[in-house]
């Protein structure tokens, strides 16, 4: 229901900016017309400062909440860059109206081409405007839109897999304390989750890892891979081990299991790990073959992690060697049991909206420069009675349009990336699974519509271009 709202909200926005165009298209203020002084107040400075106070609130209290698997979003996260950047983009076009008029000894100096195209905008003013707050918000919206879409799906990600650890964790019974071999089809981990105890008395979580196996299987990056190697059983000494997700201060000199204290050598430290399920505790990484002689009176956990390729046959291999499969964990069940499931629901209407809003940008474009055709016709037929060749004509149609739509374009995607920016730790879905909502900005997104804006524009001038070419001079001349 909100996607839809914010749907309707986006197309009938756009639709009043395409008639804000269409209007000032048909309407230029006589020279020398007096002004009243409210023309020069800014007056979307209110604006600007309601969409700060909305900020303010999302970020004190959280932009997406979930109860009982039920994403909750706020609605101040979807008015919030409507408002915001509304104001911003109408301070940028009273800005651009100012500047423009004094635009014109740059004018002068910038070839023929480069003349028209500026005098055509100079002299256009409300329309150039229009045409940049008409570009810039649609595209805005989208670049928000498709950020949070792509920063909540890079969240999930990244959440079930630290969670979870592997694409299928078995939960196995017979281990004990003994480390089976695997055969390649899967790595053995031990895990201790209610007992452990740092050497300050912080409750931990340990977790017993096969460091030659456990890359091959496990969701690790290159770092994490390199700090395995470190790892080894820590046989007549101490154990080296990675703290996982531990405060500066963290005493982790040793850990305690039961009645088992194991001394260990911190030889790397993480904020997140495959297999970390508690954001609130630190974890301590192992070599499993360390965990050998803990308390056998201890809750250890057995667990068999493997890929979808081996899984068939991983589940063989343990049954071949006594062992039983409690219970297996994958990612389905991770993100439906955490409230990750309905966010991922939302991805389609976001989506759908991006291109809506896509559709209204072009829209708005056409519409101007279809109401300005008889306008540009008359300017091109006295130009090239001036001596102006067809090449510069179309080459002054596209410098205008990539000046109007191009800087529409980079204002709108900025504002969006920068309101995504400015809450993105409120949209954290789930803020007690790590690891915690990271800016993530789609490069791929901003790559799609920046060729898009650029096709947008070289058609548009060919367009613009091709229907001056037809018209018949005499005919125009004797209509003006």
């Amino acid at each position: 229901m909100i996607a839809l709202l914010l749907a309707l909200a986006a197309l009938i926005l756009g639709l009043v900016l395409i008639g804000f165009v269409g209007g000032m298209s048909g309407r230029e203020r006589a020279m020398g017309a007096p002004t009243g002084w409210a023309r020069y107040v800014p007056w979307e400075l209110a604006l600007l400062a309601v969409a700060a106070w909305m900020g303010l609130l999302i970020r004190a209290g959280g932009g997406v909440t979930v109860d009982h698997t039920i994403v909750k979003v706020s609605p101040l996260a979807i008015v919030f860059p409507l408002i915001g950047v509304t104001a911003v983009l109408l301070l940028v076009g009273r800005l651009i109206a100012w500047l423009l008029p004094r635009a014109d000894r740059i004018a002068r100096r910038r070839g023929v081409a480069g003349y028209f195209a500026l005098r055509r905008i100079i002299g256009s003013r409300a329309v150039a405007v229009g045409l940049v707050i008409g570009t810039a918000l649609p595209c805005c919206l989208f670049t928000y839109g498709s950020t949070v879409t792509h920063g909540i799906a890079e969240q999930v990600t990244s959440k079930y897999q630290t969670n979870l650890g592997a694409p299928h964790v078995l939960l196995v019974f017979g281990v004990r304390n003994q480390v089976p071999d695997a055969h390649g089809r899967g790595t053995f981990v031990a895990a201790f989750a209610a007992e452990p105890r740092l050497a300050d008395g912080e409750p931990a979580y340990v977790l017993g890892v096969d460091p030659q196996t456990f890359s091959r299987f496990a969701f690790v990056d290159s770092s994490e891979k390199d700090q395995l190697t470190r790892l080894h059983d820590g046989a007549g000494g101490r154990i080296p081990a990675i703290l996982v997700n531990a405060p500066s201060g963290a005493d982790a000199r040793s850990v305690a299991i039961r009645s088992s204290t194991l001394p260990l050598d911190v030889v790397a430290r993480d904020a997140v790990f495959p297999g970390l399920r508690n954001g609130f505790r630190p974890m301590v990484v192992v070599d499993v073959r360390a965990l050998s002689h803990v308390d056998p009176q201890a809750d250890r956990q057995n667990q068999f992690w493997t890929d979808s390729s081996n899984l068939a046959a991983g589940y063989a291999l343990l049954h071949r060697d006594g062992f039983s499969v409690l219970t297996e964990i994958t990612s389905d069940v991770v993100i439906g049991t955490t409230g990750l499931l309905a966010v991922t629901w939302v991805f389609g209407y976001l989506r759908a909206l991006a291109v809506l809003i896509g559709i209204v940008a072009v829209a708005g474009l056409v519409f101007a420069l279809a109401s300005r055709t008889r306008r540009r016709t008359v300017g091109y037929v006295l130009s090239r009675r001036m001596g102006m060749s067809k090449g510069a004509h179309l080459r002054s149609l596209l410098i205008e349009l990539a000046l109007v739509v191009g800087f529409g374009w980079l204002a709108g995607s900025g504002m969006g990336a920068a309101s995504f920016g400015a809450i993105y730790r409120a949209l954290d879905v789930y803020p007690a699974l790590p690891p915690p909502m990271a800016f993530v900005l789609p490069a791929a997104t901003l790559a799609l519509t920046a060729l898009v804006t650029a096709a947008v524009v070289f058609l548009a001038a060919l367009a613009t271009h091709a229907l001056a070419q037809r018209a018949d001079p005499a005919e125009i001349l004797r209509l003006e």
